[in-house]
């Protein structure tokens, strides 16, 4: 008994250390982030520095050293993310980047239709070039912020939490950086469909891409979908058209990502008993289970023997979590 109990205690501080891990990458993150705007807002007349040179040197100092310590701390390989997206995914990337970027939209819209105010791209870009503002904007954000999110944390979030786990809270933690109350749900929304096509596609690559023209589109459509929402018929005509356009795409993300899944576990199913054909020829049962291990490498959205509470207990006992919650609320209230 006493041997059962010391395996189940070193499996829970082992456990605890692996989401600490993904939630010290996170806080990290967001201290780092909050450092280099507090920096720009007091000394940016001091430092002899263009807006975008440091709008780049802040976040890849912000994001890019926590991941190396990270990595390299956690001995964790996220190689895998980065590779190329599985067989029979790209149909679903490509809806769920619609998706994203009209949900995008849609939940702006709707702040700024309830608050009057517009997100923009914020003062850091003011008097920056075209060329340097969509560097910073768009291509950077894209690039940074899915290496942090959906490449490193969301691995090692993976290996513990399950699929479901690692979405819903690298989610939370993307929507916590941005240190913008009204736009928290635009973000945790954005956050969720990015983690699922890391999810299904097992790799980061779609989702970089994906973010970087849901970037360019909110940079050359926001203040225009901004102006119409600022009128009472005309905003609440587009915000209808943009939630039916939204869950047009949802339905079909859905529908699709099921396909996958449906086709993924009859893989596995002929895979077991030796029956599988292609259109062309018969291949072996060893070609079989390797081509069925790298088609269906996905850990299970809920680890086995594991309930939906143990699955947010192991998420939420970590103390950096609160952490940054904290941070975040502060910030938000002294701004």
């Amino acid at each position: 008994m006493l041997r059962n109990d010391g395996k189940i205690r070193t499996n829970m501080i082992g456990t605890i250390k692996k989401e600490n891990a993904a939630a010290v990458l996170c806080f990290s993150v967001m201290v780092l982030l909050l450092a280099g705007n507090l920096i720009f807002s007091y000394a940016k007349e001091s430092v002899k520095l263009s807006n975008a040179a440091f709008v780049i040197i802040v976040s890849i100092t912000a994001y890019l050293l926590p991941s190396a310590i990270s990595l390299i701390t956690s001995r964790k390989n996220a190689a895998a993310f980065f590779s190329m997206p599985r067989k029979g995914t790209s149909k679903f990337c490509v809806i769920s980047a619609l998706l994203l970027i009209f949900s995008a939209i849609l939940t702006k819209s709707v702040v700024y239709y309830i608050n009057g105010e517009s997100a923009g791209s914020g003062e850091l870009l003011a008097g920056t070039g075209y060329f340097e503002a969509i560097v910073c904007y768009a291509v950077l954000p894209a690039v940074l912020e899915e290496l942090v999110f959906r490449g490193v944390a969301f691995s090692l979030y993976e290996k513990s939490c399950g699929g479901a786990g690692a979405i819903l809270a690298t989610s939370f933690f993307f929507g916590m950086s941005h240190f913008s109350a009204g736009e928290f749900i635009s973000y945790f929304i954005s956050g969720i469909i990015l983690g699922t096509v890391v999810y299904i596609s097992r790799s980061v690559i779609p989702a970089i891409i994906m973010h970087m023209f849901n970037n360019l589109a909110g940079y050359y459509l926001e203040n225009a979908v901004f102006k119409i929402s600022s009128e009472n018929k005309s905003g609440t005509l587009a915000i209808f058209l943009m939630t039916a356009i939204s869950l047009v795409f949802l339905f079909f993300v859905l529908t699709e990502a099921e396909n996958i899944c449906r086709k993924r576990y009859l893989s596995c199913k002929i895979a077991d008993s030796g029956q599988v054909e292609t259109e062309t020829a018969t291949v072996t049962e060893t070609e079989t289970e390797e081509d069925n291990k790298a088609f269906f490498a996905a850990p299970r959205l809920i680890p086995n023997g594991m309930k939906i509470k143990s699955v947010a207990l192991r998420i939420i006992v970590s103390p950096f979590l609160w952490t940054s919650i904290l941070l975040f609320a502060v910030y938000i209230f002294i701004k």
